[in-house]
């Protein structure tokens, strides 16, 4: 260690406390609107290093280029490094010290980000921290690509041997090595939640899945046409019927039929849900890749008589959902939109029975009916959306 440096260390992993994640990561609880991402990251990351053997020693051998001996590892956060000459303290992220197989001693700083830029000068205060120690690391770990490439053109500028890597990187050597350990599987889910995992890339199948797949969007769209040209929609609340003014639109992952009152809310829309990324439910069929006939209605999250609307709603939930198909009210966790009040929904696999356009739309137009006869058969839905129209 460089005479101006001074280290506090503490003993090897396996003389190290048992790990708790909760304990670590309750110093970084948000607090004054600050919510620390990248040091929930970093504590949850070292707690599967010391927790997962088989990850901790094929991560580390694979990144130092040697296999290390385990015994000897101290894996510490925020560890203290006093800098005597300008009386500062500088903590990086991850300071993890060891022998490797060998008997030879290393020393690695580990710096991470997630939302932070890459910021050359902070990780020349941890090359200098590295000076003197034998076999020393210096990895930066990153999420973004630019970041990445801004490091990979920085290897030789640092002292230490510099290891720019990117978190989907580890997402795949963890992968490799979590089967026996349920936080890493966790720890996985949480990073691919967060988009820190390796991305899908476009492949030949997948654009031409998407070129044979463009013209059941005009046949969505002329279905939409069809139902609310030829058929009766008198089983609509009075405020809904004006079929004269209804459009068919392509929009928010539906094609649909929107019978809009003045304002939208309380807007009927019936149609094709073909993403459900906007509209936040799961197909009928549970996956989150499917075609959906639906009907769904919706209004602003604080429109006046919104309350009145769910009321009458759910007395009449029961009626629709025996009429079929999945169904999902303001209030459910399925449902992750703010605006949807009702969302009924039914796989598009089930009209598709017969090879006639007139005997599938007829099945279509059936269930729709049904839905509707069951929702607003009563009146009472119908009138608390004249409240909000």
């Amino acid at each position: 260690m460089p005479q101006a440096f001074a280290k506090f260390g503490v003993g090897p992993l396996h003389m190290q406390p048992i790990p708790n994640l909760l304990i670590s990561l309750f110093t970084w609880r948000p607090r004054e609107g600050i919510t620390p991402g990248e040091n929930f990251l970093t504590e949850a990351f070292v707690h599967t290093l010391r927790v997962n053997a088989t990850f901790r020693s094929q991560w580390l051998t694979q990144l130092l280029g040697q296999s290390i001996d385990d015994s000897s590892l101290i894996i510490e956060t925020r560890a203290s490094h006093s800098n005597i000459d300008s009386g500062t303290t500088i903590f990086p992220d991850v300071d993890i010290r060891g022998e490797f197989a060998s008997g030879t001693p290393f020393a690695l700083l580990l710096e991470v980000k997630w939302g932070a830029a890459y910021v050359p000068s902070q990780l020349d205060k941890y090359d200098r921290l590295l000076a003197s120690e034998p076999n020393p690391h210096l990895v930066f770990l990153c999420a973004r690509g630019a970041d990445y490439r801004r490091a990979v053109k920085d290897v030789k500028r640092f002292d230490a041997q510099f290891h720019p890597l990117l978190w989907e990187t580890v997402f795949v050597a963890l992968q490799s090595a979590a089967t026996d350990c349920q936080f890493s599987k966790e720890l996985l889910g949480f990073m691919h939640h967060h988009g820190l995992s390796p991305g899908e890339p476009i492949s030949m199948s997948m654009a031409e899945a998407y070129i044979a797949s463009k013209p059941i969007l005009e046949r969505f769209h002329r279905y939409a046409e069809k139902l609310l040209r030829e058929f009766d929609w008198t089983i609509l609340p009075a405020t809904h019927r004006d079929t004269e003014s209804t459009e068919v639109r392509d929009r928010y992952g539906r094609v649909a039929i929107e019978f809009a009152p003045p304002r939208w809310n309380g807007a009927i829309t019936i149609g094709f849900l073909y993403d459900n990324k906007d509209h936040a439910v799961p197909f009928a069929d549970g996956t989150s890749n499917s075609i959906d006939l639906m009907m769904r209605i919706e209004a602003a999250p604080k429109v006046q008589a919104r309350d009145l609307v769910n009321a009458a709603i759910r007395d009449r939930t029961a009626a629709v959902r025996n009429a079929g198909g999945v169904v999902r009210l303001d209030s459910d966790r399925a449902n992750g939109n703010r605006h949807t009040l009702f969302i009924a929904q039914r796989s598009l696999t089930d009209f598709l029975s017969s090879p006639v356009e007139g005997d599938q739309l007829q099945a279509m137009y059936g269930q729709l009916k049904t839905w509707s006869e069951a929702l607003f058969s009563d009146g009472t839905v119908g009138d608390a959306l004249g409240q909000l129209a």
